[in-house]
């Protein structure tokens, strides 16, 4: 009761598969994970995310039910790891480049303006120059509104682990360091067109080192900063944005 948000996570979100008798056939979907969405949405819950999609499940059918209620959030994290098939081949992620631009494109031409974040890491084993240029190119395909990325480390037990860690630190840092700038320059792009926008944004904390102000997560998951009230909190503000930082965005409630 009086709950705002519902997040739903998982490390692959869209491999749910629920049990008899779920109460989820009275719902439309091609997959269980669509209609559970459905089911929650069909709630009085006022937003609903979730996290994280793995791109082999991820059905068309998710964008659909995004698309017919307002309730769940225009935000998809779709971890692509890398823009080589060979890389994606080598760490067993079961999708190609061609399928996962397919994906986005379906996101992309949403009517609700669905952001989208990604992991990706970046020196896997027997990554080469051109590997690693298809990454570039992915990245500046998809747009991404932010990317987390990681340096590849082994991680013991896993079958990665026994490949030979062949990329060498320095090169990790200088890849590293270039497809952060490619994506910061698409991040950058996002936040600047959300400048005249009103966002529907979840008032969380007042942020002290900030001169006071609120902060909260918008619908599609953008960090707005507004000037607001301890009572804003924990209730889901219009704000309309009239700047924009590096990563995040500033308004006035509406």
């Amino acid at each position: 009761q009086g709950v705002k948000e519902v997040h739903l996570i998982g490390q692959n979100v869209n491999s749910y598969r629920p049990g008899t008798d779920s109460g989820l056939e009275i719902f439309e979907g091609a997959t269980p994970f669509s209609r559970l969405l459905r089911a929650v949405a069909a709630t009085d819950i006022e937003r609903i995310k979730f996290t994280t999609s793995f791109p082999r499940d991820f059905h068309p059918d998710i964008v659909d039910a995004i698309e017919e209620n307002e309730n769940l959030c225009n935000w998809v994290h779709l971890p692509v790891q890398s823009g080589s098939d060979k890389v994606l081949k080598d760490m067993r992620r079961g999708h190609t480049v061609d399928k996962y631009k397919a994906k986005i494109d379906r996101i992309r031409s949403s009517k609700r303006g669905i952001s989208l974040t990604t992991d990706i890491i970046i020196g896997f084993p027997g990554e080469t120059d051109e590997d690693f240029q298809k990454t570039l190119d992915l990245a500046e395909y998809c747009e991404f509104d932010s990317a987390y990325i990681f340096k590849y480390s082994p991680r013991p037990g896993t079958p990665a682990s026994e490949l030979d860690d062949d990329v060498s630190k320095e090169t990790k840092k200088l890849r590293f360091i270039e497809l952060q700038d490619k994506v910061n320059e698409t991040q950058q792009m996002h936040l600047n067109r959300s400048v005249g926008q009103e966002l529907e944004v979840l008032a969380e904390k007042i942020e002290e080192n900030k001169d006071g102000k609120v902060v909260g997560r918008s619908s599609c998951h953008k960090l707005v900063y507004f000037d607001g009230e301890e009572n804003d909190l924990n209730t889901i503000v219009n704000v309309k944005v009239h700047s924009a930082g590096s990563s995040t965005v500033q308004g006035n409630i509406v």
